[in-house]
């Protein structure tokens, strides 16, 4: 049986208000394959276009894109409401294709659904939980770091990296410790995606598009 790909994901924005998209940029991904233990975190400050636009994010957003394609699961930390929201706003802001096979699991929903903490922000489920990574420490004021990004400063911004990349690491043990709490239909739906094969009015035929096909096997 095929396992699902399962990717741990948290982004780090900036511009004129960060949660939106229409009115930030991505600053940088950190994300984590759940079956491995390498942690990547892929910034803005990757690609050629950096020195003359710190601010341009196309280029990060299409191998982001590239990355989140390959997933059947997405996983991360208010991932629902905010990171995966604001990820297919700006691919659709560039004309980059709809990724509409992934599925979610976020654990700060798992936090409100099954547990009654004080709170269900990752740096306290972290801390009340037996977890051993923790949220990095940003050091200083919150948006003297960001306003320093903005600037395009590189030590900043590899700072924010690297917290962006302890994100996931801590985000990937909340996963792993909330396991037995993971939506039972999602990875049934995935499992199944996987290992079934399609019916005969889902595979490829004359007259019907690939695109067709592909909304259609989204409803099984």
């Amino acid at each position: 049986m095929n396992k699902p790909k399962i990717l741990v994901l948290d982004i780090e924005t900036n511009g004129v208000n960060g949660f939106k998209c229409d009115l930030a940029y991505l600053m940088c991904v950190g994300y984590n394959w759940y079956d491995t233990d390498e942690f990547k975190c892929i910034g803005i400050d990757d690609f050629s276009t950096f020195k003359k636009e710190p601010y341009n994010d196309l280029e990060l957003l299409k191998a982001t894109h590239a990355i989140v394609s390959k997933a059947d699961v997405i996983a991360g930390h208010y991932l629902k409401w905010f990171d995966w929201k604001f990820l297919k706003g700006r691919f659709a802001e560039f004309g980059l294709p709809a990724i509409n096979h992934v599925k979610i699991i976020d654990t700060c929903e798992i936090g409100r659904k099954h547990f009654k903490m004080s709170s269900n922000r990752l740096k306290n489920l972290a801390e009340v939980l037996p977890l051993e990574n923790h949220k990095q420490d940003k050091g200083g004021r919150w948006s003297d770091l960001w306003m320093k990004a903005a600037a395009g400063h590189l030590p900043t911004i590899k700072f924010i990296k690297e917290y962006c990349a302890q994100d996931v690491r801590t985000t990937k043990e909340l996963l792993v410790y909330t396991r037995d709490y993971w939506p039972k239909t999602i990875m049934g739906q995935v499992i199944n995606r996987n290992n079934k094969p399609w019916p005969n009015y889902l595979t490829p035929r004359e007259g019907v598009s690939e695109t067709m096909l592909e909304r259609l096997r989204q409803k099984v």
